[in-house]
């Protein structure tokens, strides 16, 4: 996502998310969103969701996704797909997940 809201630098071997097979990946666990949201202010909190956007249909999910070695889609379950962080770390279960742009 070209967005200019977050002055932050990303520094990549690749020139895009095309150039390797499983693109750019951030791992989420429910426990992991839980403690990301206390230890940041709440200034920070409140624009996650903006750093974690509607997914592009057809082209990621913010949900269950099984690919195999090269990022071709295997199964992609029936589940209700992950609306934002917070609904993440509202979960009292173990669970993990990986956040694909």
């Amino acid at each position: 996502k070209d967005k200019k809201e977050f002055n932050v630098k990303i520094f990549e071997r690749e020139t895009s998310p095309t150039d390797r097979w499983q693109r750019y990946h951030i791992g989420l666990s429910n426990y992991g969103a839980r403690s990301l949201l206390n230890c940041v202010p709440s200034s920070i909190a409140s624009n996650l969701p903006k750093a974690i956007p509607n997914p592009i249909p057809d082209v990621e999910t913010h949900g269950i996704t099984i690919t195999d070695q090269i990022g071709s889609v295997l199964l992609t379950p029936p589940t209700k797909p992950f609306k934002d962080v917070y609904e993440i770390a509202k979960i009292s279960r173990g669970l993990s997940s990986i956040i694909t742009y």
